[in-house]
């Protein structure tokens, strides 16, 4: 290869996450040589693995993004649509996604993407959390359906404060209803005294 694709590959060798094992760290190196010389030992892991590819292929987009390397965001919006490809219903992904888009400024794919990890979400209450916390600020109404479909399958007690505090200037009687659910649902203390705090400030 020529000095300047050796340049290139040794910066984006730098995309391995400390998260990963060694062995997850080759594979992370296997996607770098696929992107630059086309040699198939990536399509040969992700047989292996489709979701840890994906993620990886997620990760590798976050960090061209991060790094303006190539057309940084035409680059990077390829890698992700590849991530997808890979395995649509890995929520981690379009997560990653919706995250990189907000930053490309593109609301309309953002919604989109953080609608599409909760559809993938399944009981993790951590994918329902962070999407809501976008979708509230851009997608009231759609905000409501999420929260709700985020506490009927994970029942956790930071989805039911949310959409509680969510619901409190919107309509303080369901947002009281919410609160009463979820200490009914967990029994848990902390979710108790953050409802106590509501009716004070009623």
């Amino acid at each position: 290869p020529s000095k300047e694709v050796v340049t290139i590959h040794d910066v984006r060798l730098e995309a391995i996450a400390n998260q990963y094992s060694i062995e997850e760290q080759e594979d992370h190196l296997y996607i770098h040589d696929d992107f630059l010389l086309g040699d198939g030992r990536f399509e040969r892991l992700i047989r292996r693995d489709k979701n840890r590819g994906a993620r990886l292929v997620a990760e590798y987009a976050e960090y061209v993004l991060e790094n303006a390397v190539g057309k940084y965001a035409k680059d990077a919006r390829e890698l992700f649509d590849r991530a997808i490809e890979l395995n649509e219903d890995e929520p981690i992904v379009h997560l990653k996604y919706a995250d990189a888009l907000t930053r490309l400024g593109d609301p309309p794919d953002v919604l989109e993407q953080y609608d599409k990890a909760c559809a993938y979400a399944k009981d993790n209450p951590e994918i329902y959390r962070t999407a809501t916390d976008y979708i509230a600020r851009h997608d009231p109404e759609k905000a409501e359906e999420i929260y709700r479909e985020g506490i009927n399958a994970t029942g956790d007690k930071w989805l039911y404060r949310d959409f509680a505090e969510f619901m409190k200037d919107r309509d303080p009687e369901q947002a009281e209803e919410i609160y009463r659910e979820g200490i009914n649902a967990t029994g848990d203390g902390w979710l108790y005294r953050k409802f106590a705090g509501f009716m004070e400030d009623r």
